[in-house]
C-alpha cells in the first residue's frame, strides 16, 4: 500500500482492494488508483460501464466510470451516493474489488475510527410516520391500511436490490440443494465458494454453502434445514434478495 496515504491497489485474499482519502476535487468525482485503474483498462470494461458500490447501510448504488486517457473515475452518482451516506473531505474510503465491477466499501471518518452507519434519518421518518398514523381520522385508517397492504404485497413482487426468484420443485427438496442463476451471482459478487447466510422476515438466520460445480452454482449444505424450518414445500414462489454482503433475505410469497 502506498505510503503516501493516497491510494493504492493490492492483492487481500485474491482480490484487489485499493483507498483513497476524499479531498475537495474528489467530491464531484473520484480518480481510482492508477494500478487498480489499468487491470480495468487492461480487461476493456470500463467505456460506457457502471460500477456496482454495495454500501455499508445494505443499498447497492450505480456509478458511472469515466475514462479519460488512462485515468478513470466515479463519475455521474458518485456525489448523490457521498450525499446520502454523509461522506465528508477527509474521510478515508477502503474499496474491495469483488469482481464484475462489483465493489464493496469501508469508511473510516476523522476520528480514525470506522463511521457509524446507524440510520437516524430513518428512524425520524419512521417516528412521523408512526405519530402521523395516530393522528389520523379514523374514518381515513381503514384505507390507509389498506395502501400500506398494497405497498407491502408490491414490495415483495418488485424486490429493490439485486434479487432471484425460484418456484421450489420436488428435486430442490429431494436433492437438497437449489441452482442459483448466473445473472445474480455476478451482481452480488459470487464468484467463489464459500458459506453464505439465509435471513427470514423474523431476521432468524441459517448458514448455507455456496457452491459451484462446473457451469452451475448452487446452495448446498444448509439448505434443506432451511427448508426444513421453515416449511417450504414444493409449489411455493420464494424471492431471494441481497441485503448485505454474503447476505440474502428469503420470503415465501405464495404458500
Amino acid at each position: 500500500m502506498a505510503t503516501n496515504g493516497s491510494s493504492s491497489a493490492a492483492h487481500s485474499h485474491k482480490r484487489l482492494q485499493f483507498f483513497k482519502v476524499l479531498l475537495p476535487e474528489s467530491l464531484e468525482k473520484l480518480r481510482i488508483p492508477p494500478k487498480f485503474a489499468v487491470h480495468l483498462l487492461n480487461n476493456n470494461i470500463v467505456d460506457g460501464r457502471e460500477a456496482t458500490i454495495f454500501s455499508p447501510l445494505g443499498k447497492f448504488w450505480h456509478v458511472e466510470l469515466i475514462r479519460d486517457g488512462s485515468q478513470v473515475f466515479f463519475g455521474r452518482g458518485w456525489k448523490e451516493f457521498l450525499k446520502a451516506h454523509d461522506l465528508l473531505a477527509g474521510y478515508l474510503l477502503v474499496f474491495r474489488y469483488e469482481g464484475n465491477l462489483v465493489f464493496t466499501i469501508k469508511v473510516f471518518d476523522l476520528s480514525a475510527c470506522c463511521k457509524d452507519f446507524s440510520d437516524p434519518i430513518a428512524t425520524r421518518d419512521q417516528v412521523s410516520h408512526d405519530e402521523e398514523q395516530r393522528n389520523m381520522p379514523s374514518s381515513n385508517t381503514k384505507r390507509k391500511n389498506e395502501i400500506t397492504s398494497a405497498e407491502k404485497i408490491s414490495a415483495y413482487a418488485k424486490p429493490s436490490l439485486p434479487h432471484f426468484k425460484r418456484t421450489i420443485k420436488a428435486y430442490h427438496l429431494t436433492r437438497k440443494s437449489m441452482n442459483v442463476p448466473k445473472g445474480f451471482c455476478s451482481s452480488a459478487g459470487l464468484s467463489t465458494k464459500r458459506e453464505i447466510i439465509l435471513r427470514n422476515s423474523q431476521q432468524t438466520s441459517w448458514p448455507v454453502n455456496f457452491g459451484i460445480s462446473g457451469h452451475n452454482n448452487y446452495l448446498g449444505k444448509g439448505w434443506a434445514k432451511l427448508c426444513g424450518d421453515n416449511n417450504i414445500k414444493e409449489g411455493d414462489r420464494c424471492i431471494f434478495e441481497l441485503v448485505e454482503e454474503n447476505v440474502l433475505q428469503f420470503r415465501v410469497v405464495d404458500k
